[in-house]
């Protein structure tokens, strides 16, 4: 097993499901999908360019991607789904080199409320081929999207008090004739907002956020999701947060230069608007 724990907050970056580096998504144990969602949408990092199953047998059901060359995975993230609703206990990941050797490489207990956001991060690995199993049930499930990219553990966590997250619209939850469930919006996708901020943060910090383009999705596991038990069910809690960055501002505080032991402080605030 080589799910880890993080001591300090955690962002899930890095991308690499996206149009050009996946080669193809495919299934196994899974007969059938509902019209105008097919597995193709999960090629896409839009969590709201879903798929829907409309029949299972045959066993657990898996999600496979092959992606066009070898990745490096440390963080994957299942965002706007219902598997908790369909009673799945669990999600494992597998990579493999060629398709037909595989290698568990994490599991997590799918929580019973059916929080609709999951990050599992595990050992850092190089795949070309990666795949989810959902173990056990037959019953049909929704999935917005399928992340697969990177972790970054913060040298500090946020102000407990500057953590801030906010719904503005009302989310309502629509149900398909076939049975599977999605998030119905308005004009506006971006469902809700949050605001990350250090009223002291280290140049490490500011400058990793800083660094990371505009409208890029990240997974926020707070600085309250640290010290995980074993087998991670905290890390699929309601306090994980998938968005988008949209902008950030820095202030200095107090002398002090990058390079040396006495690094200057600075005021540092990230905007992110939502996924889910």
């Amino acid at each position: 097993m080589t799910l880890i724990t993080v001591d300090k907050m955690s962002v899930a970056y890095g991308n690499y499901v996206n149009a050009t580096d996946v080669a193809a998504v495919t299934s196994t144990n899974i007969t059938a999908l509902v019209s105008g969602f097919p597995l193709s949408n999960l090629k896409y990092p839009d969590p709201w360019t879903m798929t829907k199953t409309n029949g299972i047998s045959g066993g657990d059901p898996t999600i496979k991607h092959e992606f066009n060359a070898p990745v490096a995975v440390g963080a994957i993230g299942i965002i706007n789904h219902n598997l908790g609703s369909g009673y799945y206990s669990t999600v494992e990941v597998h990579s493999s080199p060629d398709d037909a050797v595989w290698t568990l490489r994490g599991q997590i207990v799918v929580p019973a409320l059916n929080n609709n956001d999951m990050i599992i991060p595990i050992n850092e690995t190089a795949g070309l081929y990666w795949r989810l199993t959902f173990t056990s049930a037959s019953a049909d499930f929704y999935i917005g999207s399928i992340f697969y990219g990177v972790l970054k553990t913060l040298d500090t966590n946020v102000n407990n008090a500057g953590y801030i997250q906010y719904r503005n619209v009302p989310v309502i939850v629509e149900e398909s004739a076939g049975g599977a469930r999605h998030v119905a919006f308005g004009a506006d996708k971006k469902t809700s907002s949050v605001e990350l901020r250090w009223s002291r943060a280290a140049m490490s910090v500011v400058s990793w956020f800083d660094g990371r383009p505009n409208y890029e999705l990240l997974g926020i596991i707070g600085p309250e999701q640290g010290d995980m038990d074993d087998n991670g069910d905290e890390y699929s809690g309601a306090n994980l947060f998938w968005g988008y960055k949209v902008d950030d501002t820095t202030a200095p505080i107090g002398p002090g230069q990058m390079a040396t032991s006495q690094q200057a402080k600075y005021a540092y605030t990230v905007y992110m608007e939502g996924a889910v």
